[in-house]
């Protein structure tokens, strides 16, 4: 425990008080003589002193619960004052931006979506996306320094797709699934082939600079956050993982033969 004497001699009557940023306890005295040891200083009011790294420095910060150096125990006296005076007081981020950077650090998968027809899509004809796997909610909690309980969850919240013709659309992660149940589909109206057809009408008409949709499906995690455990979550914003696949469309015309 740091002891701050100012003066001959300390007694814990005499002016004396826990500084409640160093966390120094200080006895401010008046008058000489030589005076004896006084009494013992107080504990300091919060028990457990922790060490960290905190943007790349070193600190040291008090904290309720049980662990750490236990300052209350006169043994431990010697490495409290090194820590105390060898580090300085650890600046946390607030919790939100801590529960920002637990969210950044989870597994946040991409999706491996299914298009039907696998092959290529057909022209006035629907194609589906299908999701055969939505992950489940991801869920962490760490204890702040302030003994709080910081709990941060995220989950998909949404599969948004670009169908690369310029249409987008946001769907519920339950309903990407195949032919025939799903409703993650979209009709095309033109069909698509390589730039030696473009200039040639044997097939008919087909878009005039793509031999593929670009089509991104993608998962909208979405974090919270709480400190408080009966109390309601907070939004974290998304964070977006897609993947990208390029998808033809064909043509079926129908061709007169002769018997």
């Amino acid at each position: 425990m740091l002891l701050i004497l100012i003066g001959s001699s300390a007694r814990a009557d005499q002016g004396c008080r826990t500084d409640p940023v160093s966390g120094a306890y200080e006895c401010h005295v008046s008058g000489g003589g030589s005076g004896g040891r006084g009494d013992p200083p107080p504990r300091h009011p919060i028990r457990y002193l922790y060490t960290a790294t905190v943007g790349g420095v070193d600190c040291h910060y008090w904290s309720r619960r049980p662990g750490g150096i236990d300052t209350w125990d006169p043994l431990n006296d010697p490495v409290t004052i090194a820590v105390t005076t060898g580090s300085p007081r650890c600046v946390w981020p607030d919790p939100e931006t801590r529960a920002w950077e637990v969210f950044r650090s989870f597994p946040l998968t991409a999706p491996a979506p299914a298009l039907e027809p696998p092959e290529a899509g057909i022209v006035a004809l629907a194609t589906y996306v299908s999701v055969e796997t939505v992950p489940a909610p991801i869920v962490a909690a760490e204890a702040l320094p302030d003994g709080r309980l910081l709990q941060v969850q995220a989950q998909v919240a949404a599969i948004e797709v670009d169908w690369g013709d310029g249409t987008v659309g946001s769907y519920r992660p339950g309903d990407a699934r195949g032919y025939p149940a799903g409703t993650v589909t979209h009709t095309y109206r033109w069909r698509t082939c390589p730039a030696t057809e473009r200039d040639t009408t044997v097939a008919g008409p087909c878009h005039p600079t793509l031999a593929a949709y670009r089509v991104a499906v993608s998962f909208v995690w979405e974090g919270r956050w709480r400190t408080d455990p009966a109390g309601p979550f907070q939004p974290l914003d998304t964070i977006v993982r897609t993947v990208a696949v390029d998808y033809r469309i064909d043509e079926v015309q129908g061709v007169l033969i002769d018997p």
